[in-house]
C-alpha cells in the first residue's frame, strides 16, 4: 500500500521543545534533535513511501481579515524556539525531505489543499496526517486519509472519529463554529457548549439544516438564530482550506512552483550526507557517527543514493 506521511511541522517543533531540554556549547537544540528524533519514529513505524513537512508562516491572512480576534494569543514558545527552526529546516532540506510554507497560509490550509490535489495524491492509497491539532479533523476520508496523534497515540479515521467524538469529518468545521475554539480564540456562540452542539449537529447533520423555529423554542438555542451571521462568520474560520481559490495571487504562485518543483524534480533529490555529518558534528548528534544507517531509519523517503 503506497503510503504519503504529511507531518504538521510546528506541532511536531513546539512537542520536541517542550519534551527535548538538550544544548550544545550553550545553544538550544531541543527542537532541531526533537523534530528529527521523531520523523525517524514516525518513518520506523509507519513506513510511509514519501514524507512532507508542513510549516505555519505567520497567521492567515485571510482569516485574521475577517475576523480581528482571531488566534490573538500570547505565544508559550520563545525566541530560542524560532532560532532553531531555521537551523531545522536547512538540515531535513540536506537530508532530503519534503518542506513546504507559504507566508499568512497557515499549515492547516496546506494539508487540505495537497490532500485535495490530484495531480500529487492520486498515486497514494493512504494518507496520514501527523498531528493533534483537532482542527484537521474534517479532512479525515474514510479509512484512506486517516489522522495519527503522535501525543495520545490514537489512530482517527472516520469510524474512529464517529465512536470517540459521535461527529463526522465536515461536522468538526460546525461543530467548532458553534462551541468555540480556544486554541483559535474563536468564542462560539454564548451559551452553546459541546454537548449541545454535538445534539443538534447529530439531529440535523449541519449548521444549514437547522430548523429555526424549533431553535427559536428553547432558550439553550435560541441564541443561535439571533447570532446567525456570527455563527457563519464563524464556519468559514474553522473551514480549512481544500482548494487554492481562497489564496492570494502571489500564495498561488508559490505553491503552484513548489507543485511544479515536486513533480519535476523530486526524485533527483538526494541527501547531503557530508554536509550532514559536519552539521551533527557540530550540534554533538550521535548521528554523525554513521550517517548512512542514520538515513536508513527513514526508509524510503528520503533518496539516498545509493
Amino acid at each position: 500500500m503506497k503510503t504519503l506521511m504529511i507531518i504538521d511541522g510546528n506541532h511536531t517543533a513546539a512537542r520536541a521543545y517542550f519534551k527535548y531540554n538538550l544544548s550544545t556549547k550553550g545553544y538550544p537544540t531541543g527542537v532541531i534533535y526533537g523534530v528529527i528524533n521523531i520523523l525517524k519514529g514516525l518513518c520506523n513505524a509507519w513506513k510511509p513511501d514519501e514524507l512532507i513537512v508542513l510549516w505555519d508562516i505567520g497567521k492567515s491572512s485571510y482569516r485574521c481579515g475577517l475576523y480581528e480576534g482571531y488566534k490573538k494569543r500570547s505565544s508559550l514558545l520563545g525566541d530560542d524556539f524560532r532560532s532553531q527552526l531555521e537551523i531545522l529546516q536547512k538540515i531535513l532540506d540536506d537530508m532530503g525531505v519534503v518542506q513546504l510554507g507559504i507566508q499568512a497560509v497557515e499549515a492547516d490550509d496546506l494539508f487540505g489543499i495537497i490532500i485535495n490535489d490530484k495531480k500529487l495524491t492520486n498515486g497514494y492509497e493512504k494518507i496520514i496526517i501527523v498531528s493533534s491539532d483537532h482542527d484537521l479533523y474534517q479532512l479525515i476520508e474514510g479509512s484512506r486519509v486517516i489522522q495519527y496523534d503522535p501525543i495520545k497515540h490514537k489512530v482517527f479515521d472516520e469510524l474512529a472519529l464517529d465512536r470517540v467524538e459521535g461527529l463526522k469529518p465536515l461536522q468538526i468545521i460546525d461543530f467548532k463554529a458553534l462551541a468555540g475554539d480556544t486554541s483559535d480564540k474563536i468564542p462560539g456562540i454564548a451559551g452553546i457548549g459541546k454537548k449541545t452542539a454535538k445534539t443538534l449537529l447529530k439531529k440535523y447533520g449541519s449548521m444549514e439544516s437547522f430548523d429555526f423555529n424549533e431553535l427559536n423554542k428553547k432558550k439553550s438555542t435560541e441564541k443561535i438564530v439571533s447570532n446567525w451571521e456570527l455563527a457563519l462568520l464563524f464556519k468559514k474560520l474553522t473551514t480549512i482550506f481544500t482548494s487554492t481559490d481562497m489564496l492570494n495571487d502571489f500564495q498561488k504562485r508559490v505553491y503552484e512552483d513548489w507543485c511544479e518543483w515536486y513533480l519535476d524534480k523530486r526524485n533527483f533529490m538526494r541527501a547531503k550526507k557530508e554536509v550532514l555529518k559536519e552539521s551533527f558534528k557540530s550540534l554533538d548528534f550521535k548521528w554523525a557517527e554513521d550517517i548512512p544507517n542514520f538515513l536508513r531509519e527513514f526508509g524510503k523517503t528520503i533518496h539516498r543514493g545509493e
